[in-house]
């Protein structure tokens, strides 16, 4: 059995651990935020649970050029979308932020 590395470079916040696939999805199906979705990443059998809006991904060790990246205003309305997800589903309110996150599957 191999495995798969990939790295994720997005904007969102980490959310509760406890969240499964299955549960964002329902949670998610009625948004009024379309631009708002999930990425579940992390070590091998233990992938954790993150709202995000932008979301590139690669593979370690190739280049990979990102483009249109937001400008500030846009940023502003992702973040606008993600607090109102977030307090729309009782979740903790975090900041959001640029992340990058190596998986492994």
């Amino acid at each position: 059995m191999g495995q798969y590395v990939s790295a994720y470079l997005t904007y969102g916040v980490p959310l509760p651990e406890h969240l499964t696939a299955r549960e964002l999805e329902d949670a998610l199906k009625a948004r009024r935020h379309r631009e708002v979705s999930y990425l579940m990443a992390g070590t091998y059998d233990r992938h954790k649970p993150y709202l995000v809006t932008a979301c590139f991904s690669g593979e370690p060790g190739f280049f990979e050029r990102v483009e249109g990246i937001q400008s500030d205003g846009e940023e502003r309305a992702w973040d606008l979308a993600l607090t109102k997800t977030l307090e729309a589903n009782g979740w903790p309110e975090r900041k959001p932020s640029w992340m990058l996150i190596a998986s492994v599957s």
